[in-house]
């Protein structure tokens, strides 16, 4: 037997083999396998979604319609969205918003994301009916969307155009009144299509204050508001978003089949239902595409509302949103709040007045749009005689300079100052403001007064009870002459001095002033160009109370 022969070679040769194929395929495992972290093989499947029916009534939100789009994808990469709309040709006008128009082709957008790892929103363009558009017209949207290594996915849109072309109406409900507090108020409104088209679906939408929605209805999307601990149960806001997958044919009025039902908080003394049908591209809150990073809203879980039995078409007003008020049997007293003027004569005194809600009932201003609602609370102050209130505010609507100054006149002197609550007073709570009084003369048993007002011929649902400290007086004690104190923020300005300055500055903030040249000259040293000088103007509050003032006393 020759020695390259052996057994013992040849079985060590095998076992050498064996080894080294072992130890080469495991190495080719860590070669090809995905470290711990790294990305899987992509999925290229990308959900595209949109909304079936646009309709295009009006120019929408800042100046268009904007069409969103939303991509749903689990690590899909090299994504290609193409937004064909050239069949909106001569119904539709187009611009560009977040994707490029493709050259030569105005009507077609396309859009690269490259990668959707989850949800992406697009809006592509923004749109708006054309001019000489009929009701009816539009056309059809195509979105084409590939990723690396996966399938072409087209979905589409039809679109219908004309500016009222759907007239949708709400029907105008009757106040709700003497609801007990911790009850439920129930509420069924109707619809009405006025137009001559039949939209393929459509929706209402609720919103509220104080009331919180019964999630009742399963087509029905109800807001989840953040809870803040601050923050009362009757300013919660609250909305609800219906939809109805049925059409509401042309020249018909339906009321709905199942009623809205709303908890009323135990301190509600009056809030109201505001309610307005939209069709898809009306409303810009109306559900729809999903939002990233905004949470869902939750769905009712009863049996859908839908439409219900023909009523006559009356009582439909044109205007597009109505609101339904709704009170309950809780009081508000409402109470005058004062401080005496106490000084020399010559001294310019601060005092607090204005007006607390000793309850048990939040009180909500719901102004002059709801229907036998609350008009805006007020309070009159009458200053004590040998004083002079001095307003201390630029009297010019357009002053640059903020101001709190919330009553109907700025000048001093006057006899009787009405001053303008807030439209959310809590029970417990004061609202007051410092005023400044100048004290001119000693009067003997001289007192003035504040008086809570409410608007004149108003119905206020939240009654109050105890009307004989609705009035509070401002008493006057004068310690001596010779005064010249002043309180922390007045100026003591009078209005011609107010109106110098302000001149003088408007002056030396404009193009040709001395102080515009200053900076006119330092910017071009600086950049070599021209620096404009622009004033910022900003109305104050004084100007929105007195207007408001004046039609509450018209």
């Amino acid at each position: 037997m020759s020695r390259g022969s052996r057994p013992g070679a040849k079985r060590r040769a095998t076992a050498v083999a064996r080894a080294t194929a072992v130890l080469l395929a495991a190495l080719a495992g860590l070669l090809t396998a995905v470290p711990a972290g790294s990305a899987a093989p992509a999925r290229t499947d990308v959900r595209v979604v949109v909304e079936p029916d646009y309709y295009l009534t009006g120019p929408g939100q800042g100046g268009g319609t904007k069409f969103p789009v939303v991509l749903e994808a689990a690590r899909a990469r090299d994504v290609v969205l193409t937004v064909d709309a050239a069949s909106l040709r001569g119904a539709v006008r187009v611009r560009a918003h977040h994707c490029p128009r493709l050259r030569g082709r105005p009507y077609v957008f396309r859009c690269r994301p490259r990668d959707v790892d989850g949800t992406d929103r697009l809006l592509p363009f923004v749109v708006g009916p054309a001019k000489g558009v009929r009701p009816g017209d539009g056309g059809t949207v195509r979105y084409t969307v590939t990723a690396a290594g996966g399938e072409r996915t087209v979905h589409t849109s039809r679109v219908w155009a004309g500016p009222g072309s759907t007239g949708l109406r709400e029907r105008r409900e009757e106040p709700v009144r003497g609801v007990a507090p911790g009850g439920v108020v129930s509420f069924t409104p109707a619809v009405a299509n006025y137009s001559g088209i039949t939209p393929r679906r459509f929706g209402l939408a609720l919103r509220t204050r104080g009331l919180r929605p019964l999630r009742e209805h399963r087509n029905c999307r109800y807001s989840q508001p953040a809870e803040r601990a601050e923050q009362r149960e009757t300013a919660v806001g609250h909305t609800v978003y219906c939809r109805f997958e049925e059409p509401l044919r042309p020249g018909t009025a339906r009321t709905l089949s199942e009623p809205f039902r709303f908890r009323v908080p135990e301190r509600l003394t009056a809030t109201a239902i505001s309610y307005s049908l939209w069709l898809p591209g009306e409303d810009p809150a109306a559900p729809g595409p999903p939002v990233p990073g905004v949470p869902p809203r939750v769905s009712g879980s009863g049996p859908p509302v839908a439409l219900g039995r023909a009523v006559p078409r009356e009582g439909f007003p044109p205007h597009g949103r109505d609101s339904v008020l709704v009170s309950t049997t809780v009081d508000t007293d409402l109470q005058a709040v004062a401080t005496p003027v106490e000084g020399r004569v010559g001294d310019v005194v601060a005092v607090e007045l204005g007006a607390r809600n000793a309850g048990p009932g939040d009180l909500t201003v719901l102004g002059a749009s709801v229907a036998g609602a609350p008009e805006d609370l007020f309070y009159e102050i009458v200053p004590p005689e040998g004083t002079v209130l001095d307003p201390d505010v630029d009297p010019d609507p357009g002053a640059e300079e903020e101001t709190s100054w919330i009553c109907d006149d700025h000048r001093p002197g006057r006899a009787r100052y009405v001053c303008r609550l807030p439209e959310t007073f809590p029970a417990g709570e004061e609202r007051t403001a410092s005023f400044f009084f100048r004290i001119e003369r000693r009067t003997a048993g001289a007192a003035g007064r504040v008086r809570v007002l409410s608007g004149e011929g108003a119905d206020r649902p939240a009654r109050d009870p105890a009307a004989g400290n609705d009035t509070a007086a401002i008493p006057l004690t004068v310690t001596g002459t010779g005064g010249t104190a002043v309180p922390e923020g007045y100026s003591g300005e009078d209005d011609s001095a107010r109106s110098s300055r302000r001149r003088a500055a408007e002056e030396d903030a404009s193009p040709g002033g001395s102080g515009a040249s200053v900076v006119l000259a330092v910017g071009a040293a600086a950049a070599g160009g021209v620096l404009f000088v622009a004033g910022l103007r900003r109305r104050h509050a004084a100007i929105r109370a007195i207007r408001r003032f004046r039609a509450f006393r018209s």
